[in-house]
Formats: structure tokens, sequence, C-alpha cells
């Protein structure tokens, strides 16, 4: 027997989310782990980094968030780490991580780009896998 099937309130969404999917690697100098001062650990620079960034998008959140109500607003969700580090008694030298960056109209692309680079470092690479700019549509 199936379940009967649950209403769904309809619904007009006028404003459209620009994702943003930036893949990040930062590269430092190697070393073992048991003299981690001799290098710098790629991982632990990366999870610093990546706080910051989604800290600074706290700011966005209304103080009712997560009520199921809110407005759309910026969000950025760390949702990949990896290295390439086989050993776990040598620093990683590598790290690549994977964001991925909603907002909605008045903010664009370029800008959450640009605060991304600024917040993560010049020791990060960025390169964009997906970009589209969010859209606001007349009620009528």
């Amino acid at each position: 027997m199936m379940p009967a099937p649950v209403p769904v309130p309809r619904t007009t969404i006028r404003t459209s989310v620009g994702p943003i999917a930036p893949a990040t690697t930062a590269q430092l100098q190697a070393a073992h782990a048991a003299r981690p001062w001799q290098g710098s650990n790629a991982l632990h620079r990366m999870i610093d980094r990546l706080s910051a960034l989604v800290g600074h998008f706290d700011q966005y959140a209304p103080d009712d968030a997560g009520d199921g109500d809110e407005p759309w607003y910026p969000t950025c969700s760390a949702t990949l780490m990896r290295t390439h580090n086989e050993s776990i008694n040598r620093l990683p030298t590598t790290v690549e991580a994977g964001l991925d960056i909603r907002f909605t109209p008045p903010f664009r692309g370029q800008d959450m780009l640009e605060t991304v680079r600024e917040i993560l470092g010049p020791e990060c690479d960025i390169k964009v896998l997906v970009t589209s700019e969010p859209t606001h549509l007349a009620p009528d």
C-alpha cells in the first residue's frame, strides 16, 4: 500500500540563487609531522582560511535563520577537502577544498569572488567550476 501524498504548498519563487562553486588549492613547504616547525601544514592553513570565509558569510544570516521561513541570504559551505598525502607522519604540502557559495540580488558573482580571493589570500589558487548570476523577477 502506498502512503498518501503529502500536499505541497504552491509558491512562486521570484528570486533565483546565483551559485559559485570554486575549488581552491594551497601549496606550502613540506616537513615531517614530528618537526612541523620546519614546514607549513597546508591542511591547517586551509582550515583556518575556510573558517574565516564561512565566518564572513555568517554576517548575512538573519536573526531568525533556521525558522524555515526566512528569505534567501548569501551562504558559503565548505563541501570538500582533500590532500594527496598518503602518509600520516608527513605534513601535507597541498590541499584542495570545494566550496558552494549561494547569493541573491543585489550581490553579484564578481563581488563574491573578490571577497573569496581576499579572505583566502594569495596562497590559494582559486578555480571557478560553476557560476551564474542570480535573477529577481517582478511580481507581476
